[in-house]
């Protein structure tokens, strides 16, 4: 490099780039690979979810297309979201416990994990996030844009912690997430119980085990680390004469790999033969042990991979968008509990709010249509600028700046029946007012609870 290049290109202290541009930069990569402790989801799946929810998009559409929609709607910078998009619709053991996304087509299984390509298979979203994600909070949630576009809100708030729902690993500048399962049955427990005052903490929750959706093996706490969640995973087998008989492998086991594991077994003669029963998803293979061979349970575990650990790392971002380093499944749990009454008592201020003012508005027609009925005021002879007068002089109400509610009313609804309707209409609005009025943010999640509730046992799911 000569010396006039370096007298006209740019340079920075170093130690300047790590206190601006790299804590930028590392701040940032957070914010794509760290889930939330709110709503559970990574930057990416936020957007995908965002776009389903508020575009209603309940019809099918090509992976490839949704995953264009999305980025497109929400201004996506980092390639393509088909896999985050796949991911979200996926179901078999090991992935989500609750997709979110309804799919068609194939979005891979337990024993090939790849989804095919995106322009031959469909997703929407799952009938399920109408119990998740309530339309009445879209005015409520912190609203972001990015060069002056509106994009995904800062996080979702869906009625139970998607965190402990589906899990979430990521890794990021200085940071790591890696989080199990819980069960939605002991996911719904340990909040109902709080709801309802029964509980003033989650301490309980802290003794839930991380759970699998069909996994048919054990997972247990290691108790020599009380410190950290550890967790004993083992799959499950039993033994027949001289074979043993393997039924289940570890929830992070690969199909290939351990096909390949029993192959070098072989080889090594260190059994006589195996046999592959597997059926789809359902693993399943029958070895054959040399003849005078005997393993102790501790050999066989050892021997056939048969048992693996997992300790979890509960750092999330919080509700500020800033990590924070959880140290027990109870303080991710209390943080979405406040994060989520906060909200519910902003939605109830909202809905207060929103009905009055439709109560209003039925309130101005009602009484409009009272003169024009009883002949005390006659429209058709009047000017618009002549009715706007008589509208502002006799304090009539304006809605969005404008008498257009009351003015463009067409003269076929100017009738006795209408007016009667809209009597009927205030009758029941005054008494929904009433009853939001002696809701509280708990009654309020509760009944989306029971709900949820509800739906799930007409689908036999989870809570059956």
């Amino acid at each position: 490099m000569n010396k006039e290049t370096q007298n006209t290109q740019n340079t920075q202290n170093i130690k300047d780039f790590f206190r601006m541009d790299y804590v930028d930069q590392a701040s940032y990569d957070n914010l794509r690979k760290i889930s939330s402790a709110v709503d559970g989801l990574k930057n990416s799946n936020r957007k995908v979810i965002y776009t389903v929810l508020d575009k209603n998009i309940k019809e099918l559409v090509k992976v490839q297309q949704l995953a264009s929609k999305v980025a497109e709607y929400t201004d996506y910078l980092h390639g393509s979201l088909d896999g985050v998009v796949s991911n979200l619709g996926q179901n078999f053991l090991g992935s989500n416990q609750i997709p979110l996304l309804q799919k068609k087509g194939n979005f891979g299984t337990r024993s090939v994990p790849v989804a095919s390509a995106p322009r031959y298979i469909y997703a929407r979203g799952a009938d399920v996030l109408q119990y998740l994600f309530s339309k009445d909070d879209k005015e409520i949630l912190i609203k972001q844009t990015f060069e002056g576009q509106e994009i995904e809100p800062r996080f979702l708030l869906p009625l139970l912690p998607l965190i402990f729902v589906n899990g979430n690993q990521g890794v990021s500048s200085g940071f790591a997430q890696n989080i199990g399962q819980r069960d939605v049955k002991e996911i719904v427990k340990a909040l109902a119980l709080r709801l309802q005052g029964k509980k003033d903490n989650f301490d309980d929750f802290n003794k839930v085990p991380m759970f699998c959706n069909e996994f048919k093996g054990t997972i247990m706490r290691d108790l020599e680390t009380q410190d950290a969640y550890k967790w004993i995973i083992t799959g499950n087998y039993t033994i027949e004469k001289d074979e043993i008989v393997i039924t289940e492998l570890p929830t992070n086991a690969k199909l290939i790999p351990y096909i390949q594991l029993l192959d070098s077994l072989q080889d090594e003669k260190k059994i006589k033969s195996y046999k592959d029963e597997c059926n789809g998803d359902n693993w399943k293979f029958r070895v054959k042990l040399n003849k005078g061979q005997a393993l102790t349970e501790e050999q066989i575990i050892k021997q056939f991979k048969l048992r693996t650990t997992l300790t979890e790392n509960f750092t999330c971002l919080g509700a500020d968008n800033k990590i924070k380093e959880f140290q027990h499944p109870s303080e991710i749990l209390e943080h979405f509990y406040n994060t989520k009454i906060e909200f519910l008592e902003k939605r109830k201020k909202f809905l207060h709010a929103n009905l009055n003012n439709i109560i209003s508005k039925k309130q101005n027609q009602y009484r409009f249509l009272e003169l024009v009925v009883h002949s005390k005021l006659n429209v058709q002879k009047m000017k618009t600028e002549e009715l706007v007068k008589y509208l502002l002089d006799n304090k009539f109400d304006k809605f969005e700046d404008s008498y257009r509610y009351l003015t463009s009313m067409p003269i076929s609804n100017m009738q006795i029946d209408t007016m009667e309707k809209l009597k009927k209409e205030l009758a029941e609005l005054h008494k929904e007012l009433a009853t939001l009025a002696g809701t509280t943010p708990e009654s309020l999640w509760l009944e989306d609870i029971k709900e949820f509730i509800k739906y799930c046992k007409s689908k036999s799911l989870f809570l059956i």
